[in-house]
């Protein structure tokens, strides 16, 4: 909710400032000016109230509230108490990408088991992009483990290292159900990667480095002296 605010209070903002500036007397763009400054006042005040009233999570704090959205198969939206939303990513599981194999089917699968339920988040920290992050259940149902014994996530050995949850990825594993019924399948991680890694390369084709732009400069000189 708060954050929904947020963002209509900046669109507002944006929108009386493209009014303004499209103004044509110098009359008009000063009352503009001096409104737009009034605005951005009272939106900082706002956005600092808002921020204010966020409550504050950290390590080993307990998140109760009911899942609002899923995002994938290892990221949900929780509705607390206060009606303030949170995004929360599971801290011992990787699901597979939106557009990965089984990215769809392991949304799903999360969806059936928690959309709409109070769920029990046991709080690791916040990650650089504000999400919370930490173990979920269902009452007495942990969903990470739940994801793993479905085949359709894995356990993220990197941040977590508990025996149950890689007792029910062996498992699956076994069972070949999920992801591991396929050869060719790719950790999260590494898809991640590899998106990253292309992303660059046509960034760099696109904007060529200025080496590349000095050499074809000089190339072009000396053929027009030529």
């Amino acid at each position: 909710m708060k954050r929904k605010l947020k963002k209509i209070l900046k669109a507002s903002m944006k929108n009386n400032a493209r009014r303004c500036l499209g103004g044509g007397k110098s009359r008009t763009k000063r009352s503009c000016s001096f409104v737009l400054l009034i605005l951005a006042a009272i939106g900082f005040c706002v956005l600092q109230y808002l921020q204010e009233q966020t409550p504050s999570l950290f390590a080993n704090d307990i998140l109760s509230g009911r899942v609002v959205r899923v995002f994938d198969g290892d990221t949900i939206e929780v509705l607390d108490d206060t009606l303030t939303t949170h995004r929360v990513r599971f801290q011992a599981i990787d699901a597979p990408e939106k557009d990965q194999d089984f990215g769809s089917a392991s949304r799903k699968h999360l969806h059936t088991l928690v959309y709409g339920k109070t769920v029990r988040v046991l709080v690791d920290k916040r990650d650089k992009y504000e999400r919370v992050v930490g173990r979920i259940w269902l009452g007495d149902v942990d969903i990470e483990e739940e994801m793993l014994a479905a085949g359709l996530a894995w356990h993220y050995t990197n941040f977590n290292e508990e025996k149950k949850l890689a007792a029910a990825q062996k498992m699956a594993q076994e069972k070949k159900i999920g992801l591991w019924s396929r050869k060719d399948r790719i950790p999260p991680w590494e898809f991640r990667q590899r998106a990253r890694s292309q992303r660059e390369k046509s960034t760099t084709s696109f904007f060529p480095d200025k080496r590349q732009l000095q050499t074809t400069f000089v190339a072009r000189e000396t053929t027009v002296a030529v």
